[in-house]
């Protein structure tokens, strides 16, 4: 009988204390590359079997044989490791832990040193043996694959049968579409800020023992938009983690997301909260009461992604608005520190489509704060190129919500006088806000209330400067 058949058979706490002895002996005897590789395949896969041996001597004595079989192949880095068997060791459910743990170290070791094509054919099967081990190895193997699912064939996988795997690809994608180049590790740096739309975990979960450099991040993004770009996934799935790669630093890989995600764009219904609720988390990150522990707390996506976010928020309809979140986006988009002139106007815009199409008793509740938010936009020469879209929000949130405006008396005086002294484009602007405020302090008995309800918005909306003097002034007293 051979040693290897010895080895994989005997189950002798002697017998296999002697053959482990015998490969240990023939470990030290090999003087090439070729020798160890050759050695490694014959041999490795037996011996990790052996951890699964009842006596701990022969668990330990293996122990020591892998801490050599580690010094000798750290340092070649041409020799083989006999992955595919190891995999095969990796997917059997009977296997215990220690064989599963080590047999992830050495695919972990030998699978980068791997041809490319041979890469690419073990791939599915990496995938598919990821399913249920902890997230360490998922995270591990998911790294190594990623920068070659670009060239995999969706047939190859099978997706579509295994949701499990398939959202584990799509969250790992998009942690390393978030990564910034400049947030790789530096040993020079004492200080580390999360990079913007991350937590710690997830830093740690893409950057851990990775040895990245940023054009080598610049490719593992591009396969990904590759990959996320076939036909494999829903719709709905892919949506952020194109957005993403659309507002990515670098050119290639920006330009490479636009096209799917125009696709995107005109496929999703833009109702669901569930297409939109992602939008917002990473907009804002971990915010309000939230209750999380600080390694999993998600810090806000960075002004540049925000910019390409609120336009695809901005297209959000009914449920999908959604309170209270939209007014954080408002808020934090107008006054954050890091925002910018493109950005406040954006979420005017936002703003506005908020107001026109957010559901009435939602808004009606906060009505005030947006009128506060737009009170302070109007009275700030810091913001004087935004005074045109916030009168024009103003204007539609006194339709939308006359109780918020409606004995705001010295507002209305207040926007009067700044008439005279605008520019013409802004004196356009008042003029139409303080016609759509008109509606708000419009005064009905109760008699006439009743009968002027229905039509009351529509005629309003149709008053013009000559009609102005007939409208019935406010009265004086009723000012707070």
């Amino acid at each position: 009988m051979s040693e290897m058949e010895v080895t994989e058979t005997g189950s002798d706490c002697s017998n296999d204390l002697l053959l482990l002895d015998r490969v240990f002996l023939r470990l030290g005897n090999v003087d090439t590359d070729e020798q160890l590789e050759s050695c490694l395949n014959r041999f490795l896969p037996p011996v990790i079997l052996k951890l699964s041996s009842p006596h701990e001597q022969v668990r330990t004595k293996v122990m020591e044989l892998l801490v050599h079989v580690n010094k000798r192949v750290k340092c070649r880095a041409d020799v083989q490791l006999p992955v595919q068997t190891l995999l095969q060791l990796y997917k059997d459910p009977a296997a215990n832990s220690f064989i599963i743990n080590f047999s992830k170290i050495y695919i972990t070791m030998g699978f980068p040193r791997l041809p490319r094509e041979q890469q690419l054919i073990l791939t599915p099967s990496l995938l598919e043996a990821i399913e249920n081990k902890p997230q360490p190895h998922q995270d591990g193997i998911l790294m190594l694959v990623m920068p070659l699912l670009g060239d995999i064939k969706e047939t190859d996988l099978n997706l579509k049968e295994k949701p499990k795997v398939s959202s584990l690809i799509l969250k790992f994608a998009l942690d390393i579409l978030l990564l910034p180049y400049r947030a790789l590790p530096n040993a020079g740096e004492s200080e580390f800020q999360v990079p913007p739309g991350m937590s710690m975990k997830t830093y740690k979960r893409i950057v851990g023992n990775n040895q990245l450099n940023p054009n080598q991040l610049e490719e593992m993004k591009l396969s990904i938009v590759n990959f996320i770009s076939k036909d494999i996934f829903n719709m709905n799935d892919i949506l952020l983690t194109l957005i993403v790669a659309a507002a990515d630093s670098r050119f290639s890989v920006a330009n490479h997301a636009n096209s799917p995600l125009i696709r995107v764009n005109s496929s999703v219904d833009w109702s669901q909260p569930a297409v939109v609720g992602p939008l917002y988390s990473l907009y804002l990150g971990t915010w309000g009461g939230m209750k999380v522990p600080p390694d999993d707390r998600k810090v806000p996506a960075c002004t540049r992604l925000r910019l390409k976010l609120i336009q695809y928020l901005n297209k959000a309809t009914g449920p999908a608005i959604m309170f209270p979140h939209c007014v954080q986006v408002v808020f934090s988009s107008l006054f954050d520190p890091n925002t910018n002139s493109r950005l406040r106007n954006l979420s005017l815009m936002f703003l506005l489509n908020v107001i026109n199409n957010g559901d009435s008793e939602q808004l009606k509740k906060v009505g005030t704060v947006f009128l506060h938010g737009l009170l302070k936009l109007i009275r700030s020469d810091e913001y004087a190129d935004h005074h045109s879209k916030a009168y024009m929000c103003l204007g539609r949130l006194a339709m939308k919500c006359p109780e918020s405006i409606n004995r705001q008396f010295t507002l209305l005086e207040e926007l009067v006088k700044k008439i005279p002294e605008a520019v013409p484009e802004m004196k356009t602007a008042l003029r139409d806000a303080l016609l759509d405020m008109s509606v708000a302090y419009t005064m009905h008995t109760p008699d006439e209330a009743m009968d002027t309800s229905a039509a009351g918005t529509s005629n309003d909306m149709d008053v013009d400067e000559a009609s102005e003097s007939k409208k019935p002034r406010p009265n004086p007293y009723d000012e707070p």
